[in-house]
């Protein structure tokens, strides 16, 4: 598909999408935005990750790179009862925790959090890691995306319990 493949060149040419200044910019006028797809058409891709040893409602879950996508909230709806959503654009945690405040979701945090060194977590501490997108937008600043990928990688390897599942969903062939 010629539209499919000038989609997919437009995402990787695109260097800002490494840059925080460029995402806050976005969120500052941006109400939500889901890349690719949102969780009805993935519902079924990230559940079947899931060992049947684990139930949505009693495992702790991670979003990576959350912005302003209602993934997570959509997760939570689907019976993921403890999600910690993350991105380093303040203005698009502040947009997340006003739409989904703590009192009608209770399990649904956002967090300010550079994905690359995700200190407020400790070891081994979620069952269920979800990128959708970040890698890719990282992977666009070819001076420095890969290493910001190989730290983003090491913190969901640190994050993630032993037997964890880690879903990266990218529009990368």
């Amino acid at each position: 598909d010629p539209n499919h493949e000038t989609t997919i060149n437009n995402l990787l040419g695109n260097k800002d999408y490494g840059s925080l200044e460029y995402w806050e910019s976005r969120f500052a006028v941006e109400d939500d935005y889901d890349w690719f797809t949102d969780y009805s058409d993935l519902q079924v891709h990230l559940r079947g990750l899931l060992p049947e040893s684990m139930s949505p409602s009693s495992i702790r879950s991670l979003v990576i790179g959350c912005g302003t996508s209602t993934l997570s909230a959509d997760m939570y709806k689907d019976g993921f009862k403890e999600i910690h959503s993350v991105d380093y654009a303040s203005n698009a945690i502040q947009r997340m925790t006003q739409r989904y405040p703590l009192q009608d979701y209770p399990g649904l945090h956002f967090q300010v959090m550079d994905v690359t060194a995700m200190g407020g977590f400790q070891c081994s501490s979620f069952d269920f890691v979800v990128d959708k997108g970040t890698c890719d937008g990282m992977l666009t600043d070819g001076s420095t995306g890969e290493a910001k990928v190989a730290l983003v990688l090491k913190e969901v390897a640190r994050v993630l319990r032993p037997q964890g599942v880690f879903a990266l969903i990218s529009f990368r062939p």
